[in-house]
């Protein structure tokens, strides 16, 4: 692959991932309140199969809510002692896992996701601070 269309391109790295397995491309919410139950949409491909889903090394198992081609509806509930930080989220079908994992937040900071199948007109009431996804 020639990458000297632009020029901090010679520096970069390049991979082709060729899966019949799952994959996982993206998250929302991009994070959870530590001690929170959170249901997150995960996007991708081949996900119509997934059957398990978790957070870090064992940190929560996800129980699958709704599933398609390209997405994954999960609930997760994070523990209270959870320590704030980055953790990668685990998606898999049978014995194939996604080869690579998602990163998702956790922290002290409350987290909103307005879904695009939220009832319209719908009143969200905020507090400070807040992040939103």
């Amino acid at each position: 692959m020639s990458a000297s269309f632009e020029r901090s391109a010679r520096d970069a790295e390049y991979r082709l991932l060729a899966t019949s397995g799952p994959y996982a491309g993206s998250v929302l919410p991009l994070g959870a309140r530590r001690g929170s139950s959170v249901v997150v949409q995960v996007k991708g491909w081949n996900l119509g199969r997934v059957d398990r889903v978790w957070l870090g090394r064992g940190l929560a198992a996800g129980k699958v809510l709704q599933r398609s081609d390209t997405g994954v509806r999960v609930q997760l509930d994070i523990p209270a002692g959870t320590v704030p930080g980055s953790y990668r989220m685990h998606v898999a079908a049978g014995p194939e896992e996604a080869p690579d994992p998602v990163r998702f937040e956790i922290s002290e900071v409350p987290e909103v996701t307005i879904w695009p199948d939220s009832p319209a007109g719908r009143n969200i009431r905020f507090a400070y601070p807040l992040r939103s996804s």
